[in-house]
């Protein structure tokens, strides 16, 4: 799968057309198609359209581009709020991301968490958590081989800087993403490193590799990196780069038994889950302590006998992680005698 960030700041792009400067990430798209790209993402905030007008004429520019060369475009924006939605809220504007291809915009999803101060009076924050939505890529051929799978699912949600620092939002998602899109913009390198590293935890916690494209910084010193799933490897500058990675898929259709990647287990259970496994160790050492105290002699026989079925317990459950985990890599490993999807990201 090739990924391919755009990582150009466009605050200061007077249109949502196509700009014919090679630094923006619209004239980056088509230059990164040509290497496979298949999903490209722009920083957030990178266009700014001023009414309804302007947004219908800068989505028409970026589907052009996406049907041209058969992509998907992330794009992030800013745009003023509906009057229906304000709800009451300071800004008039809101920030989002749309995912564009050859149809229109296939995802749209709106900031949670906005910046104190710096985006409190300008920005009206959403309510709606982000989705998972599925589109069908081409798949990865090897020359001279064929495959009975023209094109392979892929899913998707996105999520925007800040409200990586939140993992409420991810963990409400019904499945399991593929890739999550996030576009960033922060004010300096140490802040973006920081904030690369919320989004691997988050990427780590639903299961999900995750591009995040940070055009922020007065110098240019934004941080992208693809994180998740044991990816790794960043940006650091206003420039663009590809990166391929491998997202297992077994192939198929309905009817086949090809596996299917669930939810994770912190995904499922959350923060109570984790909470639940601490109490259950704090309350057995208790319960067992008050065992002893009650029963003297016979009492630490019997504390002594909890505790080696409680080890026995253990034992049996780090036996069957290691058995998933092994049944696991024999599916991956089945997984990628297939060719792999090729992705771009810009």
């Amino acid at each position: 799968m090739f990924l391919s960030h755009a990582y150009s700041h466009l605050r200061q792009t007077p249109s949502p057309t196509i700009p014919s400067h090679p630094s923006k990430p619209t004239s980056q798209s088509p230059a990164f198609s040509a290497r496979s790209a298949r999903i490209h993402l722009w920083p957030e905030s990178a266009v700014q359209f001023e009414n309804s007008k302007d947004r219908a004429e800068g989505v028409e520019a970026v589907r052009a581009v996406a049907a041209q060369y058969g992509i998907w475009i992330g794009v992030g924006f800013e745009d003023p709020v509906p009057r229906a939605d304000r709800h009451g809220g300071k800004g008039k504007r809101r920030n989002g991301v749309i995912l564009v291809d050859s149809d229109g915009i296939v995802m749209e999803h709106y900031k949670n968490h906005i910046v104190p101060v710096t985006e409190s009076f300008s920005i009206t924050p959403s309510t709606e958590p982000p989705t998972v939505h599925t589109i069908q890529i081409p798949y990865g051929f090897r020359q001279g081989r064929k495959h009975q799978y023209p094109k392979r699912p892929l899913s998707l949600t996105a999520s925007i800087c800040l409200d990586f620092a939140h993992p409420g939002g991810l963990l409400t998602l019904g499945e399991r993403p593929d890739v999550i899109l996030a576009p960033a913009s922060t004010w300096d390198a140490s802040i973006g490193e920081g904030m690369v590293q919320q989004a691997r935890m988050r990427a780590d916690e639903v299961g999900a590799t995750l591009l995040w494209c940070d055009g922020g910084g007065s110098a240019g010193e934004g941080v992208s990196a693809v994180v998740g799933r044991g990816e790794t490897g960043e940006s650091v500058g206003r420039r663009s780069f590809v990166r391929t990675i491998g997202i297992p898929w077994l192939g198929g259709d309905e009817s086949d038994d090809r596996v299917v990647a669930g939810r994770t287990l912190y995904a499922r259970g959350g923060d109570a889950l984790a909470l639940s496994l601490v109490w259950a160790l704090v309350l057995g050492a208790w319960g067992a302590g008050r065992l002893a105290d009650t029963f003297g002699h016979e009492g630490h026989r019997a504390t002594k006998e909890v505790m080696v079925r409680f080890n026995r317990r253990i034992r049996d459950g780090i036996s069957w992680v290691r058995e998933r985990i092994r049944s696991a890599r024999e599916r991956r490993a089945v997984a990628s005698v297939q060719e792999p999807s090729l992705i771009e990201v810009a």
